[in-house]
């Protein structure tokens, strides 16, 4: 098998694609050939270094994890597929996504989960990602993507948790851009309105504290994990943290610290109305926490 990770007394490596692994150690240590994965087990292989160099060792490797099905479902109106396993163990495994034992092919920019629950689960991914023939490899076996895909008829043990859209993902910032071009637009009309505009080498009013604003809170929603989840009740080996809401909202207030003209200081007025609204927004729009299973 590929790429599984083997350790040989203190040293360690990966097997190639072929599935060989080769090492040198020193030939009069007592040493043990063991599974670097706890997802992958055999039993472990003990010698001197001298005796295990003597031959060719064929390794027979028990994946722990085992992909069941892939199926459909229907989240808040929105298809989904549900890939399904099975974990004989009892506590939660790791095998690392985007790897050759553990990755959607073709690779489209997308990976599986990485962490897999004890006995049977699954997790998500929006169906319009995949293709009819795509396939899930996991630890050397794979299930693949067919149409018609059959509709879930149990979806497994999830946790209850669905992942996040991206429109909400996206809120946050396109509720603030229009907050800011709506200021701009009012502050460029009463400019037009004086008898004497300000030189051109100031930057119109909004026009660096919005930039600075939405810069900030691209950043803060960088910092929410793509495979960020919501979780009821949320998987004991993940982690529930709060959506940034209070940063959200402090990156927005930057925006009503501008320096206006005289002639423009209705306009705070007008900023700190919208930022009244983005705090409302948020919280009607926006998850209060969010569940990170990444690890």
């Amino acid at each position: 098998m590929p790429d599984v990770p083997i350790a040989i007394g203190d040293a360690s490596g990966t097997s190639d694609s072929s599935g060989e692994f080769s090492l040198e150690v020193p030939g009069h240590r007592s040493l043990s050939i063991t599974s670097g994965l706890a997802a992958i087990s055999f039993p472990p292989i003990t010698g001197s270094g001298l005796e295990l160099s003597q031959t060719y060792h064929r390794i027979e490797v028990s994946p722990l994890i085992e992909p069941l099905e892939v199926c459909k479902v229907s989240i808040d109106g929105a298809p989904f597929l549900f890939f399904s396993y099975f974990n004989q163990a009892d506590f939660p495994l790791t095998v690392p996504s985007g790897s050759r034992l553990n990755q959607f092919e073709p690779k489209r920019g997308y990976e599986p989960e990485s962490i897999f629950l004890a006995a049977e689960s699954g997790f998500v991914r929006p169906y319009e990602l995949f293709a009819s023939g795509d396939r899930w490899n996991l630890l050397g076996d794979t299930i693949s993507v067919q149409e018609p895909i059959p509709v879930c008829t149990d979806r497994g043990d999830t946790g209850g948790c669905s992942p996040i859209p991206s429109a909400i993902k996206a809120k946050p910032f396109a509720f603030a851009k229009s907050a800011i071009t709506t200021l701009s637009r009012r502050a460029e009309k009463l400019l037009r309105g004086l008898p004497r505009q300000p030189s051109r080498r100031t930057s119109p009013p909004f026009f660096a504290s919005g930039s600075a604003a939405l810069a900030g809170i691209r950043r803060i929603m960088n910092t929410v994990p793509s495979a960020a989840l919501i979780c009821d009740p949320a998987p004991s080996m993940c982690q529930v943290r709060k959506y940034p809401r209070a940063a959200l909202q402090r990156e927005f207030a930057r925006l009503c610290k501008v320096k206006l003209p005289p002639e423009l200081q209705g306009l705070m007025t007008d900023c700190r109305r919208e930022r009244r609204r983005f705090r409302k927004y948020l919280a009607r729009e926006l998850p209060g926490s969010f569940t990170d299973c990444s690890g």
